[in-house]
């Protein structure tokens, strides 16, 4: 995470974005979701994390192959 975070800082205000996608917590269990809440602060994440849910992270992966693909 520190790579992505540098990054971040190196890009800040130039319109590009790292944005971080959790595929480990899931909003429907708000213990997960605050475990990765603090996992993100304490490492110094300062970038965009969204926690989604398995239907978002399934549609995620299905384009990232899509566009690696063509």
């Amino acid at each position: 995470m520190g790579d992505l975070s540098e990054l971040a800082k190196e890009y800040k205000g130039s319109g590009f974005r790292i944005i971080g996608l959790s595929a480990d917590a899931m909003p429907e269990n708000p213990d997960m979701v605050l475990s990765s809440k603090e996992m993100f602060e304490s490492a110094g994440g300062n970038f965009t994390n969204i926690i989604a849910s398995q239907s978002v992270i399934k549609t995620m992966l299905q384009l990232s192959l899509i566009h690696i693909s063509e």
